[in-house]
């Protein structure tokens, strides 16, 4: 692990919004993603 904040951070992102939610292309995951990443920070 190069640097445990970021992993930590991606995991966090990836279990909390990409594994709860089913989308069809990026273009319909990124605002999810990103309102999901500016309430985590």
């Amino acid at each position: 692990m190069e640097n445990g904040y970021i992993e930590s951070f991606n995991n966090r992102v990836r279990d909390e919004c990409l594994n709860m939610n089913e989308f069809h292309s990026l273009l319909e995951a990124l605002p999810a993603v990103f309102t999901r990443i500016d309430s985590l920070i």
